[in-house]
């Protein structure tokens, strides 16, 4: 079995997972996680679950079970919050098989462990972390790119959970040691895609490993940015009304359809409540034209929160 951490959990793998970090036996000891071991295994799935009751086109869910079915790829069950068993396709890649597993089987069993999860990308600043939310396509994972070329660290992207720690502060924890970026903004940023790895033959989309190495403690959470488009050449930034701050958190919950019962979305909405009273969430309109400025962008970022004091 190999070892590993990602977002507070320490992971045990019959498969090898270049894209978490590694954890030796003196760090198991010696690092206080939040969650206990999960083990990610080889093995036979159902064809189906019994009793869903939520179920997509790729995906059905039941309150501590969750199986999805990618043909050609694999069918991955997670249980309990604790296990994923894979079973792979004779005709996918292995980048392929683990490409899938840490998007939606990941966020299953974090749902499954009652964490709060949202589709967002977070970095590590001196004012503690900044959360970028919003929808598919938005600029989230590029804005993070661009602030990891201004030497800021990346705590993590796509997936980004909020929990309380001891103390009950809000903070977030570190993710994958990559991040997933299309061609053409890897272009925009000058990085050659053909000197990275791609995430699956015939996708147009590269793994740019994370410039800093990092421990699996968490960063308190300094603030949200709900990162959203608009026909407007400049770059435009609001604070997010009270009435809002609530329900943006709940539209970005990673996978929310993969919470199959009434007790896990109520607990979604009485965390989305407390996050939304206890931090503050900006609304970021960037223009929606294709050349639209990173380094705009950015700048207007960390002028907001350095002003915060």
């Amino acid at each position: 079995m190999h070892h590993y951490w990602v977002h507070g959990l320490c992971i045990s793998s019959e498969l090898l997972l270049p894209e978490l970090y590694q954890l030796s036996s003196k760090q198991g000891q010696e690092w206080s996680f939040s969650s206990p071991n999960v083990s990610i295994e080889l093995g036979k799935t159902p064809k189906s679950l019994e009793n869903a009751k939520s179920e997509g086109v790729l995906y059905q869910a039941a309150p501590d079970r969750f199986l999805l079915k990618l043909d050609g790829i694999a069918r991955y069950l997670v249980e309990d919050g604790s296990r994923i068993v894979i079973q792979p396709d004779l005709q996918a890649t292995e980048d392929e098989i683990r490409f899938f597993l840490f998007g939606s089987p990941m966020g299953a069993l974090l749902h499954q462990q009652s964490l709060f999860i949202l589709h967002a990308s977070a970095i590590d600043t001196d004012r503690g972390a900044v959360v970028i939310i919003g929808s598919s396509g938005a600029g989230k994972s590029a804005i993070a790119a661009a602030f990891q070329q201004q030497g800021y660290r990346i705590i993590t992207d796509e997936i980004c959970t909020v929990t309380p720690d001891e103390t009950g502060q809000l903070v977030v924890r570190p993710g994958l040691r990559e991040i997933y970026l299309w061609g053409d903004v890897l272009r925009k940023l000058d990085y050659n895609p053909e000197s990275l790895r791609r995430v699956r033959p015939g996708l147009d989309k590269y793994a740019l490993t994370l410039s800093q190495v990092v421990a699996p403690e968490p960063t308190s959470l300094r603030c949200i940015y709900h990162l959203k488009t608009f026909n407007q050449p400049e770059v435009k930034l609001v604070p997010a009304k009270p009435t809002d701050k609530v329900k943006y958190l709940l539209t970005h919950t990673y996978r929310e359809s993969f919470l199959p019962s009434s007790a896990q979305k109520s607990k979604r909405f009485n965390r989305a409540i407390e996050i939304a009273r206890n931090i503050e969430i900006e609304e970021v309109k960037r223009p929606q034209s294709p050349v639209w400025s990173l380094d705009e962008v950015t700048a207007t970022l960390e002028k907001n929160w350095r002003y915060r004091g």
